[in-house]
């Protein structure tokens, strides 16, 4: 138990130091300080695109002269992109797209000429008895 909180404490520690590399090279390329960054992440986090701390510098949120004119605030963070692209694509629909297995089936079942898989990954316990 004390290894892992010693482990997180680490974690926690490296993500802070990360951020603050991501802040200072923000406030270089923009003049804005720490706290006008903190008040734009935290403006962020709480509009509908949930927008973290990763979202705002991974992507330049920060850089308005990046974003050409787009509002940051308009931005999808990635706590609701997974909700957002299941709204948009149903995973009957796209699942042939996802799934080289379920595409070789489906369009062999349709009579389609169909390259034979040779490997397939997913990380998982155990692989389908299917795939061998």
């Amino acid at each position: 138990m004390q290894n892992e909180s010693k482990s997180r404490l680490s974690h926690l520690a490296e993500n802070l130091d990360e951020y603050r590399e991501w802040a200072t090279l923000a406030q270089q390329q923009t003049g804005k300080s720490f706290f006008t960054q903190l008040r734009e992440i935290r403006a962020l986090r709480h509009t509908g695109g949930q927008c973290g701390i990763s979202n705002y510098y991974w992507y330049k949120l920060y850089d308005d002269d990046y974003l050409m004119g787009r509002g940051a605030q308009d931005f999808l963070g990635w706590p609701l992109r997974q909700e957002f692209s299941v709204a948009l694509n149903p995973r009957t629909a796209v699942l042939p797209a996802w799934d080289k297995l379920a595409f070789m089936v489906i369009a062999g079942s349709a009579g389609l000429p169909v390259a034979p898989i040779r490997a397939c990954f997913h990380r998982a316990e155990r692989v389908s008895e299917m795939l061998g």
